[in-house]
């Protein structure tokens, strides 16, 4: 379940539709208040091919640098107001109603690509590991592996291989990649995975996608953050042609294509 803390204060540009301000030094504190134990979530390289997807194909998600705007803002950020706020309020919202729901279903197979060193070690991200183990709530095939840094997405090459053979392993036909950012990023994930796998296998998830508050303007952040509260996701997947070379392919969890009652962020 994703709470955030919001810190009550006015702002020149935010409006009261956009909710209070996003504090994401406070929701740090908060999460690293939290006792982590064990760590939660295996590294792929502890993945068994389950018995259960024996003989039929797998559907794998992939989310690069989940929660990326929360505990690595740019510039440090210590708050969001205004049509950002909201944009990125929203963006965590579907993220996590994504990971609650999916982690661990039918035939399901999440990775989580995370900046490196981001849960491990000393260089750990305060409360990281705490918000990820509580979105996940210890559910089965889902998996990490770091990306080489906390600014790209792009995997050393023997976590790439790894990542190769384990879709390999699990008869993946489809591979869908949500998290952050776009255009950045999730983009040099993208790019790296794509000469790896068949790129026509490869989607972009709008619904499940973040862009980066520094990206938009925050009149535009609002049109998006408000299209979004009618499950429109049309903005986000200009963007992801906008901001890429129009390369990626881009499926939306539409009405048309999933029912409403199984699909997490039209719920």
């Amino acid at each position: 379940m994703l709470v955030l803390f919001i810190a009550a204060a006015g702002c020149q540009g935010h409006r009261a539709g956009d909710g209070p301000l996003l504090s994401t030094a406070a929701e740090r504190v908060r999460y690293q208040r939290q006792t982590e134990g064990t760590q939660a979530i295996p590294h792929l390289r502890e993945a068994v091919v389950d018995a259960s997807l024996s003989g039929k194909p797998a559907h794998v998600a992939i989310i690069v640098h989940p929660a990326y705007a929360l505990f690595f803002p740019e510039d440090n950020a210590r708050e969001y107001s205004g049509g950002r706020a909201r944009l990125v309020r929203n963006q965590l919202r579907n993220e996590a109603k994504f990971l609650e729901n999916n982690a661990g279903s039918d035939n399901a197979v999440m990775i989580l690509v995370l900046p490196a060193g981001s849960i491990t070690g000393q260089d750990a991200a305060a409360g990281y590991g705490a918000y990820l183990n509580r979105q996940i709530n210890g559910a089965g095939r889902v998996f990490y592996v770091y990306s080489e840094s906390t600014t790209n997405g792009a995997l050393a090459q023997e976590d790439m291989l790894l990542l190769y053979q384990y879709l390999n392993s699990v008869r993946s036909e489809k591979v869908m990649i949500g998290g952050g950012f776009v255009g950045r990023c999730q983009e040099s994930f993208f790019k790296q995975l794509a000469t790896y796998v068949k790129p026509e296998s490869i989607f972009i998830i709008p619904e499940i996608s973040s862009i980066s508050p520094a990206d938009v303007s925050d009149s535009e952040a609002r049109r998006i953050a408000t299209l979004m509260d009618r499950h429109d996701f049309e903005p986000v997947r200009t963007f992801v042609r906008k901001k890429t070379d129009g390369s990626p392919n881009v499926l939306s969890f539409s009405r048309s294509d999933v029912p409403a009652e199984s699909n997490p962020v039209l719920q």
